[in-house]
């Protein structure tokens, strides 16, 4: 295992079998290393045919890519329900030739297949300090989930009195305090459903990120793939369950939050009532 590295250190290969019984240093611990610096294919060979040793090649680096993933969907969905929210406050709350041209631009995304996204942006940051940081995948992930959420956001919001804004200029109220306390207050459960959506498709996606990816960056996702390659479907089914239940937890927390909340409207609305018939 130890000769095997330094082979590695001091040459380049296009892919690099492995066998698990090496002395000193036994192929997963030298897998392991590898995956530190470089995605080369590997295979693992070994004489050992239980199932227990496959499935420890997901210490292969998949809890680091694990945490990556998790950071990436958390980081998406915080900034894309953000710009998401104020594009469609934008787009359907103060109608313009410009407000068209942005709700234009949040449905475009939809069309734009996420390989072709992924290679744009290499050509267009290439060279850049966001290359090959989580930045540019929040980034890439942002602009090629935004337009379902926006679209749920531009929905919610068409149904509110349209009359609000100028009530609140004839009353010289400021514009970010309705946002703060009429708009955000109308869209909790909106906003809720917003994030499942980042989270739960930043968890899973491969098409736009794998271009991006780099071993600093990678998300767990990418290696249900390179998995695959190695014919080591018990570690793809285990990344894939992974990921299934993270994104199922996301679920049903966001269920118990969307809860409460509407318990907790229904509730203010009928001490409201109560309130309104006590006036009377």
């Amino acid at each position: 295992g130890i000769e095997t590295m330094e082979a590695f250190y001091e040459n380049t290969y296009d892919a690099i079998l492995l066998d698990v019984m090496m002395p000193r240093k036994d192929g997963f611990e030298v897998c392991k290393e590898i995956r530190k610096t470089s995605m080369v294919p590997i295979i693992m060979i070994t004489a050992r045919g239980e199932d227990y040793e496959r499935i420890m090649g997901l210490d292969m680096g998949a809890d680091d890519y694990l945490v990556n993933s998790i950071l990436i969907a958390f980081l998406t969905a915080i900034f894309g329900v953000t710009i998401a929210f104020f594009s469609a406050y934008l787009s359907a709350r103060m109608k313009s030739r410009a407000s068209r041209f942005l709700h234009l631009a949040c449905m475009t995304s939809a069309a734009i297949p996420g390989m072709v996204l992924g290679l744009s942006y290499v050509l267009t940051f290439t060279g850049t300090p966001i290359y090959g940081t989580i930045i540019i995948l929040v980034i890439v992930n942002i602009i090629h989930f935004i337009a379902s959420p926006y679209l749920m956001m531009y929905n919610a919001m068409s149904k509110i009195n349209e009359n609000l804004e100028s009530v609140a200029k004839t009353l010289a109220i400021n514009r970010l305090y309705m946002i703060k306390d009429v708009f955000l207050p109308q869209c909790k459960t909106t906003l809720l459903e917003m994030f499942s959506y980042f989270f739960v498709n930043c968890m899973m996606t491969i098409s736009a990120v794998s271009f991006l990816s780099t071993t600093a960056n990678k998300p767990v996702a990418l290696m249900i793939n390179q998995f695959e390659a190695q014919m080591q479907l018990e570690c793809a089914a285990v990344v894939s369950l992974m990921i299934l239940l993270l994104n199922l937890t996301e679920k049903g927390i966001a269920f118990f939050v969307k809860r409460a909340v509407q318990k907790e409207d229904l509730l203010n609305g009928t001490v409201l009532e109560q309130l309104t018939e006590i006036e009377h």
